[in-house]
């Protein structure tokens, strides 16, 4: 018989913070909140199942259809934060209206919340536009996740055709044989996916199926190259997308900005600046303007001189200068070690949109090899994020 000797060591701190039991450890804190709002019904539901208040660790979003209701959300969510004397951040909490332009406001703890037309829960960004997240599926080149769940659908029909003498198969016949489009089966809902994505019809490939490698290369192209295509087409129509190159995208092909940038922290948070600039999220003071229709002047606050657009940001505002000068030498002298023509690196450096397109995204330009390219974005990287920076310290002063 053996023994076994087992001590309880009762522990005197806390759950570290981003820990694995972190998330966990918090819901049970909040669990009497969440309780509450479940117990009384307080949010959206669908059908039967209640879904008024996803949390993640203490990232709560609320979830109402009726503006009333939610006011009664935030007062229950701002007691139970008083009674448990935690603070809630007012700088991050943020209201999103879906499909509503009527004026509303709501308050928490006698503040009003400022009303957003997007926000980032859970590194995701909620935007009431249509259009959401076209900026960052640009940057990340990823396909959305209807995309991701078409392509389960074909290759689960690919599976079914080609395991000869099943039930399943025997289904798959009938159902294509007698259901029609109003039936809402799952077989009629698989050939409209066809016709969407330009793939063979189940029809014509039930008798005959491809082999497995074939069919998911096949789906996997097709669905690939019809979100790459329509992705693209929006780009197009977004002008804060003008100084990105998407035309060379690629589905799972990290862009440049981010693959240049390792896995080194200090790279990936000044990348994570680039990004910005890019994708047209920096906020200048012309947009500023633009958005408060006027109310705001859109002059540089730095330099009093002309609005700031992205062009004066990064090339023209003279209080950023002695930041600009030291990268645009490097810059230069970088063209000269490539072994560039020097009437090419002139004609770059002398019209303004030539080079922001290089400094933003140098993969516009083909004549630069990839190397090139990496060492170009390593210098701009961190002339974005010096220019950023000191733009932000100006500001505070």
């Amino acid at each position: 018989m053996e023994r076994v000797a087992f001590k309880l060591n009762r522990g005197t701190t806390g759950v570290r913070q981003g820990g694995i039991w972190s998330p966990t450890a918090y819901k049970i804190f909040i669990n009497s909140l969440l309780q509450t709002f479940e117990r009384n019904q307080l949010g959206a539901c669908i059908g039967p199942i209640y879904c008024g208040i996803p949390t993640v660790a203490d990232d709560v979003a609320l979830i109402s259809t009726d503006p009333y209701e939610l006011q009664t959300m935030l007062n229950v969510q701002a007691d139970h934060a008083n009674k448990l004397r935690y603070l809630l951040s007012e700088q991050k909490s943020t209201i999103l209206v879906y499909n509503d332009k009527l004026p509303k406001s709501w308050s928490l703890n006698g503040k009003s919340v400022t009303l957003s037309e997007s926000a980032v829960h859970l590194g995701i960004d909620r935007n009431i536009t249509k259009n959401a997240g076209v900026k960052e599926v640009v940057n990340k080149r990823r396909i959305p996740i209807e995309g991701e769940i078409h392509k389960k659908i074909l290759k689960t029909f690919g599976n079914i055709i080609r395991n000869d003498k099943s039930v399943e198969r025997e289904i798959a016949f009938r159902q294509l044989a007698m259901k029609d489009e109003k039936s809402g089966s799952w077989f009629t809902k698989l050939h409209n996916l066809t016709v969407i994505y330009g793939l063979p019809s189940p029809y014509d490939i039930i008798e005959n199926p491809p082999s497995k490698i074939s069919w998911n290369r096949l789906v996997n192209n097709c669905i690939n190259n019809h979100f790459l295509q329509n992705l693209k087409k929006e780009a197009k129509e977004k002008s804060s997308l003008k100084y990105i190159n998407f035309n060379d995208s690629n589905i799972g092909t990290v862009h440049n900005i981010w693959k240049s940038s390792g896995t080194d922290p200090y790279s990936i948070n000044m990348a994570a600046i680039k990004v910005k600039i890019a994708t047209g999220i920096m906020i200048l003071q012309y947009q500023r303007s633009r958005f408060s229709k006027n109310c705001i002047s859109a002059i540089c606050p730095l330099c009093n001189i002309e609005p700031e657009d992205m062009t004066h940001f990064i090339l023209k505002c003279e209080k950023l200068s002695s930041i600009r000068n030291r990268f645009m030498q490097e810059l230069k002298s970088l063209l000269v070690d490539c072994n560039k023509p020097p009437l090419l690196i002139q004609e770059l450096f002398d019209d303004k949109e030539n080079l922001l397109h290089l400094i933003i995204d140098c993969t516009s330009y083909h004549f630069l090899t990839y190397k090139e390219q990496v060492r170009i974005e390593t210098l701009t990287r961190g002339l974005c994020y010096k220019l950023y920076h000191k733009r932000l310290l100006l500001m505070s002063e």
